[in-house]
Order: structure tokens, then sequence, then C-alpha cells
């Protein structure tokens, strides 16, 4: 059974079958080796187009770790109407215990055990099935509030996981050795701006793969000025618009990028390309391969990945890990902020109460397109650890939030 997934700027020829069968951009679906449809499962698919799971990374998720399980239910001469706990018990031991390449980790057998249970749970609903294949167990979670708890109902699908200690880059190894590194990779100047981004804005290496030229904010704008960073607003997880704060040293570094690479490659692209309607669109992406197409995310991490194994790092390198970073460095300086603020003299009860309620966690979590400030929470551990390798105010390109963000106001 394979997964195929619907992309229609690279198919504008069927937008009207796409309109008409009421289908979506990035949609997954499954076709099997007789190239034949399971319909009550792509119906599922097309399910997953809602405010639970509005994300085309979750759909994708869910559609390949099905995918995998029900062609390992055909190998036991099975499909998923007539599978038992002991067959995903079973797969449990193959994918987890067993060791060899089909071992994945705790986090990603719990992204198939989610994908199971969504998939079994739609299916009974629907009247496919009147049996789900797993039992379901009732356990406590801590409440927004001191000494509240309420009941989940969870699955034995589910893996139990360790909290594994975060890896982050410090601005001296990822200043002093690993840009240098990316800045010697083809497009060097591309990915440079690439990792600098991820590295000073927090931001999700998949979102800034997709920022247009259209959403850059002009740094030498008079709403801007005596600012060192400008908002840029991206489309996050879960489709969620967000806002982060760009160093304006980056947005004129970018103007070069612009001016040459991009430039460069957008000319060859299209004195080699066959003219299409879609190409058009690509065009407004910010990062392009040498090709002229939009840069991709797997590229992106295999370049980083790259540069990080030559740099004699203990750990490997990847887009999350200066995401990390941000929010450490972030979250010391906001901290240090705050204190020194302390001892001085308050002049208004608005800014009395400011400094009262003001919340360093709240502030990186809206930063950081967390949904909930408990995810924040991890970065706390790590705050000592680089209190002495930061100078916030002598940082030239960095840390330094502008005053009104540190506030927790908004600046755009």
């Amino acid at each position: 059974m394979d997964i195929y997934y619907l992309k229609q700027d690279r198919t504008p020829h069927l937008s009207h079958l796409v309109e008409q069968l009421g289908l979506v951009d990035k949609q997954p679906f499954t076709v099997d080796l007789n190239w034949q449809c399971d319909a009550v499962l792509n119906s599922f698919l097309r399910s997953l187009a809602a405010p639970g799971s509005p994300s085309p990374n979750t759909w994708r998720a869910y559609a390949e770790q099905l995918s995998l399980f029900f062609r390992f239910l055909i190998k036991r001469e099975k499909t998923w109407r007539n599978a038992s706990s002991e067959d995903w018990m079973v797969y449990y031991r193959l994918r987890r215990i067993q060791p060899g390449s089909l071992q994945i980790s705790s986090s990603s057998w719990n992204v198939f055990a989610a994908a199971l249970r969504r998939f079994y749970e739609w299916a009974k609903q629907e009247g496919h099935l009147k049996y789900v294949p797993f039992d379901y167990t009732t356990k406590l979670s801590p409440g927004p509030y001191p000494n509240q708890t309420s009941h989940i109902l969870s699955t034995n699908l589910k893996e139990r996981t360790r909290r594994k200690d975060i890896k982050y880059m410090t601005e001296h190894d990822f200043l002093e050795i690993y840009l240098p590194r990316i800045m010697a990779t083809k497009e060097g100047l591309r990915n440079a701006l690439f990792v600098r981004l991820l590295f000073r804005t927090g931001l999700r290496a998949q979102e800034a793969a997709t920022i247009k030229l259209s959403m850059l904010p002009d740094p030498d704008s008079i709403f801007f000025k005596d600012l060192n960073t400008c908002p840029l607003t991206v489309l996050g997880k879960g489709n969620k618009e967000r806002t982060v704060r760009v160093p304006k040293s980056w947005l004129r570094d970018v103007r070069r990028y612009i001016e040459w690479d991009r430039a460069d490659a957008i000319n060859r692209r299209r004195a080699s390309r066959l003219k299409r309607s879609a190409d058009i669109n690509d065009e407004d992406f910010l990062f392009l391969t040498s090709l002229g197409r939009p840069a991709t995310y797997s590229a992106f991490y295999k370049m980083m990945r790259v540069a990080g194994d030559g740099s004699g790092f203990s750990f490997k390198a990847h887009p999350h890990m200066l995401r990390h970073s941000y929010a450490i460095y972030t979250l010391s300086g906001m901290i240090r902020h705050m204190l020194a603020r302390q001892t001085v003299p308050i002049h208004s009860r608005s800014e009395a109460y400011k400094r009262m309620v003001y919340d360093p966690l709240r502030v990186l979590s809206r930063l950081m397109g967390h949904a909930s400030v408990m995810t924040t929470f991890i970065y706390l551990d790590y705050v000592d650890e680089i209190t002495d390798m930061i100078d916030i105010s002598n940082d030239c390109e960095g840390f330094e939030i502008d005053e009104r963000a540190l506030s927790g106001e908004q600046t755009e």
C-alpha cells in the first residue's frame, strides 16, 4: 500500500477535478499494488483536514505510519478490519525492541499510536467496526492550578517516554565553528542566512523554509526606528499565524542574497524551464535552490547535518537544535533584564502592574509559538548553564529583544 500526496501547484490541469471531489492541497491518499483504493482509509485521510489536525505534516505522518502497519498486517494475512491487540503487540516488538533497521524511537512509536487510535476510533464512529483492537486506561494529569488534577482517557498503545536532555549550540560554537562551515557549503550565503534565522528567532525550520518575499519587513522603515528588530509574521504549526522578531542586520544581509545568488537562480531557471503557471508562484519563496526551485526542509536538514559532522561536535547538528539555543539564550536574557529592572524606580501604577505580572516564560512561550506555557518550562533547567556565556547588551545581532517585546507588549 503506497502513499501519494496531492500537490495542486504541480497539477494545475486537474484543478477542476480536485475542486469537484472536494480534495485538499497536500492531502495524502493510498493506492495498493493493484492500483485499487481503500475507500474507507482514504475517507479517513480526508477527515484529517479538520481542527483537530490542521497541519499537512500531521496528515503525512499519520498516513505513513498507518501504511507501514497495514503492510505488516498483509504479511500476517490480515487487514485492518480483523486486526487484534496481538497484532500491534507483535508490531511493537518488531519496531521498538528487536534491534535492526526497523527499530524506531519511543516518540516515533507514539506518533504511530496516535495515528492508530484516531483511525480506529473514527472507523468505529462511522460504523465500519464494532470494536477497537486496544484497551483504554484512565490516568491523572496535573491541572492548570496547584493541587488540581484531571482524568484523561488514554490507551495501552502509548509508550511512556523519558524526557531527554535538550541539545543546544552555544553562541561561540555557532559563530566561530558552525557558521563558517555553513558558509563553505554550496549555496553558502543562502544556507548561512537560513541557520542565522533559526538561531536568532527560534523559528521552526519548516516555518523558515516557507517564508516569502512579500512577508519580509523593511528594516529601514520609520515604523521600526530605534528598534534592533522588525516583526515577521509566519504561518506556524497548526496553520496558526505568529510573529517573531527578526534582527535588522539579517534583513539587510538578505537583500544581498536577493540581489545576487537568488536573482542568478531565477534567471537560470527562466532560461532553461518550460513555462508553466506554477513556476511564477514558486519564485515568491525567499530561499531557492541554484535552479530556482523552492528549497525544501529535507535539503536544509541534510546540509546542516553534514556541516555539523565536520565541526567536531559531540552531538548531531539539526535545525531544531538552533531553536532550543534561541529559547535558552532569550529566556536567560529576559530573566536578567527583569532582575535588573527591580532596582529602577516605579513612576506610575501601570508600570508597577506591568512589572508585577511580567513573566519571561509566557513571553518566550508566545515568541516560540507554544500552545502551552508548560512546554516552555523545560528551558528553565538550562538557563544557569549559559549565564556566563552571554552578554545581551553587547550582542550586535542576536538575543537583544526590543524593550517593548521584553515587557510583553506587542511591537507590531
